[in-house]
């Protein structure tokens, strides 16, 4: 109610109230001091008499008005809370006998269960009573979490439809619609609820365009199984996401367009198994991405290809081993203050960073193992602060940094070796403020090559003060190499000029060759 139509309510009832005490204390007054009646009820009939009398009546009436309607909405009340309260208990009772049907040892009248439980669910979350609801829910996890009585390592338990129904119910909430709240719509989406599935044995999930969007979304040490664990579109909004430990038996196991915007996402220790594991174009949010100590170990391909990473602190792939056919991480991005890959294990028969972009304050392949046939960064790019690929391992057959360009302000491979058959940094920008190769071991059966770079700036190797310890496999033999950047004319005059050393060289950086620049372009087109 408006203050305005309160005072108005008090004023009417402060005069009515007045008016009817003052009135028979007027009437008699005047009877007795004014002899004669007739000129009393003149007054009275005037306009003045009139409008008194008429005050007096529409004060008494709206204080009856006002005393109705408050006790209209009092007795409101008493019966809403008695209704919500018969509702409660209702619900209650139906709780009760959805746990007793979930229980039973009947397959149907299990499943029959389960639609109660989520039928509750909803007209719980309809009165507001999320709390109630989280509870249905988390009688449907622990169903799931729970071991079967005739499980087996090469059978369905027989509970496996119950399972089946509870995990489509779910998926089938997660995707339904945010209700319109503009249109007074009762909220029945469970999106904004908890899902502990830990230590479950889950078959052929399909949670395809699901959002999770409560506080804990836990799939640690749960077990996928079947031909496909599916999580494409899927959106992970809860405040912590966790797949820890969680091991994907399955044949396709796909994160495809999935986008995590929890603060905290852990993958670690995670193992991926099967035919192919795809991230493909997958967006990673949040405040840290963790895929410590993961298994990467399936016949076809992992695929990171396209992923964008926008974290507010940090990705770590840290230790983690991948042994598919292809490890792919073609066109990724990474816009974060730390991506790292330290210590990892690259094991595929080809690996690719290809066309990767990195933004980054740090970017560490620190002590990396990249075996297999090939290893590429082809047309790379990495900007930023630091680069680190020291102690790498490149030992695949062919490595290549083919037109990949460094424009950290540090780039260090510093004691990596290159142990293949050949690697090629051939059109290469080195444009960071320095690029160390000191203590690097080039031991490839055939040439490491450092042609046509399209910067060479402050670039520091073991033989700047003595080319007679340059290997003869690091090429070209004309050292250091002619760079073709346009930019450069000056420092190329050093060069010919003879300008050797350390000194020499910190000052040769970025050198011109407009010939091979215009090849370049033509090659690139």
């Amino acid at each position: 109610m408006s203050m305005l139509k309160r005072w108005g309510i008090g004023l009417c009832a402060l005069v009515g109230v007045g008016g009817v005490y003052a009135a028979p204390l007027i009437i008699y007054s005047a009877a007795v001091t004014n002899e004669n009646w007739g000129d009393f009820w003149r007054a009275a009939a005037t306009p003045y008499g009139a409008t008194t009398a008429g005050l007096f009546a529409l004060s008494a009436g709206g204080l009856a008005f006002y005393n109705g309607h408050e006790e209209r909405k009092v007795n409101q009340a008493v019966e809403d809370r008695r209704h919500d309260a018969e509702t409660i208990r209702t619900l209650r009772e139906r709780y009760t006998a959805a746990v007793e049907q979930l229980a039973n040892d009947s397959t149907t009248i299990s499943q029959a269960g389960v639609y109660a439980i989520a039928a509750l669910a909803d007209d719980w979350l309809s009165i507001t009573q999320t709390a109630d609801a989280q509870v249905c829910i988390n009688l449907l996890c622990a169903y799931l979490r729970s071991a079967p009585v005739d499980a087996s390592a090469t059978e369905l338990p027989s509970d496996q439809p119950v399972r089946d129904t509870i995990m489509r119910t779910i998926a089938a909430h997660l995707t339904a619609p945010d209700p319109d709240e503009s249109a007074g719509t009762a909220s029945k989406t469970w999106r904004d609820l908890d899902y502990d599935f830990t230590g479950a044995h889950l078959y052929d999930v399909n949670l395809d365009r699901v959002v999770f969007r409560g506080e804990r979304t836990d799939f640690t040490d749960v077990h996928f199984h079947g031909q496909k664990a599916s999580f494409r579109e899927t959106e992970f909004r809860a405040s912590r996401t966790r797949f820890e430990r969680a091991e994907f038996h399955n044949r396709i196991t796909s994160f495809h367009d999935a986008k995590f915007h929890s603060e905290h996402t852990a993958f670690f220790g995670t193992k991926f198994n099967g035919v192919s594991i795809f991230f493909t174009n997958a967006q990673f949010h949040g405040d840290a991405i963790h895929f410590e100590d993961a298994v990467f170990m399936n016949q076809s391909v992992t695929s990171f290809a396209g992923a964008q990473v926008w974290c507010r602190k940090d990705i770590s792939f840290d230790v983690a081993e991948f042994h598919s056919s292809r490890t792919n991480f073609d066109s990724a991005e990474f816009h974060t203050p730390v991506a790292t890959f330290a210590d990892v294990q690259f094991d595929s028969r080809r690996t690719s960073f290809q066309n990767v972009q990195f933004y980054t304050d740090q970017a560490s392949f620190m002590r990396s193992i990249f075996d297999g046939k090939t290893t590429s960064f082809r047309e790379a790019q990495f900007h930023g602060t630091s680069l680190i690929f020291d102690e790498a391992k490149f030992r695949a057959e062919t490595t290549s940094f083919i037109d990949a360009e460094f424009s950290s302000s540090s780039t260090s491979f510093r004691a990596a070796s290159f142990n293949g058959a050949g690697a090629s940094f051939r059109h290469a920008k080195f444009a960071s403020d320095t690029t160390t190769f000191a203590l690097v071991k080039f031991e490839t059966t055939r040439l490491c090559e450092f042609v046509d770079p399209a910067a060479w700036k402050s670039m520091v190797f073991d033989w700047d003060d003595d080319l007679s310890k340059k290997p003869d496999s690091v090429t070209p033999a004309k050292w250091p190499p002619l760079a073709s950047d346009p930019d450069d004319a000056a420092e190329e005059k050093l060069r010919e000029n003879g300008s050797g050393g350390r000194a020499g060289r910190m000052a040769r950086g970025l050198t011109v060759a407009q010939r091979l620049r215009g090849r370049l372009a033509a090659k690139r087109r």
